[in-house]
């Protein structure tokens, strides 16, 4: 035994001299985009210190109005930085800890850079001074330069940042109607006090009547909220403007329906029926025939695209509604997919289709028994549309199946009778009996 264990060792693999050591090259960033042009400097200078000039007032008009209101979270204005197109803008030199002046979101358009920076109440001087120094050409005691020009020469304009200036999403994302409504994804600053800027924000978006969750995602250095308004709306807000760091469009999702209240449920369904375009009753019109448990029809949703004529019932004992509370949810799919895109839209939902239905079981687990009563009971809902409208455009959909799984993928009588009435085995053409 001790001889088989020695025989079964294995040495170890060292691997030395493997390895290469070069010097340290530092990383030249900045992908395919140049680095700061040679601008002129005199023009270049004038035009940023006449855009920052102009702002000077808008300052102040926002630093009294956020006063007047009580705004704790920062007395201050949202400026945007424009750079060159094609140019690499060098946002990080932007913001300055010691005096508060925060970078809050940086996003590409095409060929060009754009950063958004908070300045509190006074702090615009911090860029006038680097203008100064520019036009200066200022230089260290040792004749370095220091006149900011890496920074300078990177950015074609300033301007007070608005609602489209803070969008970092897909800008196909945001209606081209500014007056329709949807949710928005708010991201705020934390500053000094999360809170204090999460109650500032709230309190000012209201005053415009935007609604705003109470809920919130707090991260380290951001807040997120959702918001429920349109972009006309929101944009008459600047004090809401002075506390978010970036906007984008909430993710929609089935909870965020499912969480609501039963009325306010009802308020979003009224929207969405106010929005559908319904197709005519004209047998020209495709109809998908659902072979399931019944449906519903008073369901608002569905009541005005499937005819009482076109309810059906392979046992007329059995009624043509929805007992099993399955065929009618099979019915909003076959009409709208998924439903939580449809809700969430404020645009037109044209449908082109409409339903027809075929009661093919009463209950859950009903038709037990011989086996081949399910073929005839298929055949039996097939034929039921097709025997007064054999004319129209439909297709068939059935998603009820066995509840054992004995014949492990062979044929059955049902798969049988399924693959018969597709392949018209008959020769019965259009319309197979």
């Amino acid at each position: 035994m001790a001889d088989q264990q020695e025989a079964d060792k294995r040495k170890h693999f060292f691997l030395r001299d493997k390895s290469d050591a070069l010097d340290f090259t530092a990383h030249q960033g900045g992908g395919d985009k140049a680095g700061p042009p040679v601008l002129p400097r005199a023009q270049h200078g004038a035009a940023l210190m006449g855009q920052l000039r102009a702002l000077e007032s808008v300052a102040q008009a926002r630093a009294t109005a956020q006063r007047a209101f009580g705004m704790e979270s920062g007395i201050g204005l949202q400026i945007q930085f424009e750079g060159i197109a094609n140019v690499e803008l060098a946002f990080q030199s932007l913001g300055n800890e010691t005096k508060k002046i925060e970078l809050l979101s940086v996003y590409t358009e095409g060929e060009t850079t754009f950063a958004n920076v908070f300045v509190p109440d006074g702090k615009l001087a911090h860029f006038e001074k680097y203008v100064t120094e520019y036009l200066e050409e200022k230089k260290d005691i040792n004749g370095g330069a220091r006149d900011h020009a890496p920074l300078l020469n990177t950015i074609a304009a300033i301007r007070a940042a608005e609602v489209r200036a803070l969008w970092t999403d897909d800008l196909d994302l945001l209606p081209v109607d500014k007056t329709e409504k949807f949710w928005w994804e708010v991201w705020l600053p934390v500053r000094s006090s999360r809170q204090s800027v999460v109650n500032d924000f709230k309190r000012s978006a209201a005053l415009v009547g935007c609604d705003v969750s109470d809920k919130q995602a707090d991260f380290p250095e951001r807040t997120v909220l959702l918001m429920h308004a349109s972009q006309e709306q929101f944009a008459k807000s600047a004090l809401s403007l002075n506390c978010v760091a970036e906007l984008r469009r909430a993710k929609d999702t089935a909870e965020f329906f499912d969480a609501m209240p039963v009325e306010e449920q009802r308020e979003w369904l009224d929207d969405m029926v106010a929005h559908l375009q319904i197709p005519d009753e004209s047998d020209a019109t495709p109809r998908i025939c659902l072979l399931d448990s019944g449906v519903n029809r008073g369901h608002p949703l569905i009541q005005s695209l499937i005819a009482e004529g076109d309810l059906h019932t392979v046992e007329p004992a059995w009624g043509t509604d929805d007992q099993a509370n399955h065929g009618s949810g099979l019915a909003g799919l076959a009409l709208f997919g998924d439903l939580t895109h449809a809700l969430a839209s404020a645009q037109p939902i044209a449908i082109s289709h409409r339903l027809e239905s075929v009661k093919l079981t009463s209950v859950e687990g009903a038709n037990k028994g011989d086996a081949r009563h399910h073929a005839r009971l298929f055949s039996d809902a097939v034929t039921r549309p097709e025997s007064g409208k054999g004319q129209r455009r439909r297709v068939f959909a059935s998603a009820v199946s066995a509840s054992d799984y004995r014949d492990r993928g062979r044929p059955s009588s049902w798969s049988a009778m399924v693959d018969k009435l597709a392949a018209d085995a008959d020769g019965d053409g259009a319309f197979p009996a």
